[in-house]
């Protein structure tokens, strides 16, 4: 029997449950929306352009910035309390900070996004089912994701939404 960890960031304490496995979860990001406008600013001044701010790019680096000593904390954290976990990193630029993580401590991270989540809103919101009421099967993770099951109470909608696409 194995524990999932779970790591509270905020109170720097973990708590477990006896399951299969050892991972850390932690809040999505740590910049405020008013930065990254500010970010988009600045790179403006200099006729910068860019489109995404939280992922590439300079914006990306800045965000990098605002969150990547805060995640490296956590990974410190993670080294002393739960040293086998498995961080699991929802948080933008996810590439530059799993990058930082394996670079400079022991953890292992897996970047994951939300798009799964955020996607499963959207269709629930174009097939008029309530958000929480939307139960999902899928396969893939981040932006390779397919949905084999959309089920509203206990039918399943994948076959009613494509034909629905394709009308």
């Amino acid at each position: 029997d194995l524990r999932l960890s779970f790591f509270d960031c905020h109170q720097r304490s973990p708590f477990s449950v006896s399951l299969k496995f050892n991972l850390s979860f932690h809040p999505p990001h740590f910049g405020e929306y008013l930065m990254t406008l500010t970010d988009f600013r600045i790179t403006s001044k200099y006729g910068i352009d860019h489109s995404v701010g939280d992922t590439m790019g300079p914006g990306g680096v800045f965000y990098f910035l605002r969150n990547g000593s805060e995640i490296m904390r956590i990974a410190q954290d993670m080294e002393e309390l739960c040293p086998n976990a498995l961080m699991l990193n929802y948080t933008n630029p996810m590439v530059m900070i799993c990058w930082a993580v394996e670079e400079l401590t022991s953890i292992r991270s897996v970047g994951l996004c939300h798009s799964v989540q955020g996607t499963a809103f959207q269709l629930a919101d174009y097939m008029w089912i309530p958000r929480e009421e939307l139960r999902y099967w899928t396969a893939g993770i981040n932006h390779m994701a397919w949905y084999l099951k959309l089920v509203d109470p206990g039918v399943n909608k994948v076959p009613y939404f494509y034909h629905d696409v394709h009308e």
